[in-house]
Parts: structure tokens; sequence; C-alpha cells
């Protein structure tokens, strides 16, 4: 499982990067490759939603799971502000943006500390 779901984050973050440093992408580019990266991260959830109904997680996982669940669907929230900011080119979702962006870096903060 969490095999997959490394794989999956480190393929939405390497488009990520890419996409917000490309400086000849064009609008229709930069939303598809947003929606392609939502859909690594709600494969992740959906893995998830898969472990947790076997009702079998071994105690010393649980908090990690929930951990991947939070950042999991902290990223989906943050693909879906950028397509809606690229579809309605405003600035309007700037600050919605930067608090989850601010939730993200704490939560992976926080994370490395436990």
């Amino acid at each position: 499982m969490s095999k997959k779901i490394n794989t999956n984050d480190t393929e939405a973050l390497k488009r990520l990067n890419s996409v917000i440093s490309s400086k000849t992408a064009t609008v229709n580019e930069a939303k598809s490759e947003f929606l392609a990266i939502s859909a690594l991260y709600e494969a992740n959830a959906a893995i998830l939603v898969k472990v947790n109904a076997l009702n079998y997680t071994p105690k010393n996982l649980v908090s990690q799971n929930n951990y991947i669940q939070k950042y999991t669907d902290l990223r989906i929230q943050q693909m879906a502000l950028f397509k809606n900011a690229l579809d309605e080119g405003a600035d309007k979702y700037t600050a919605q943006l930067t608090a989850i962006a601010n939730q993200i870096q704490n939560l992976v903060e926080t994370n490395k500390k436990e």
C-alpha cells in the first residue's frame, strides 16, 4: 500500500513542480496537469479507503494513515483551487492556496517530528 501511495505522491509532486515552474505551459496544459495530479491523489485516497475497510490496521500505522489521509485531502483541495484559479483567471484563490500550502507544510513538519 505505502509503496503505491509514495509512487503517486512522488509523481504528483514532480508534475506539480514542473507545471508551476513552466514558463511555456498554456492554461489548458496547466489545467490538464492539475487534473492529472488530482487523479493521483484521488487514487491514494481510494487506497486508504480500501485499507481502512479491512478493519485491520496495526496500531503503529493508524497515525500514519491519518497523516496520509489529511495530506491527500489537502492536496486534492489544492489542485481544485489551482484549476479554479485558472478557469476564472482570478487571484481570489491566492489566500486559500496560501493557507492550504501552509497547512501542508505544517502537517509535513509535524509528521517529521513524530
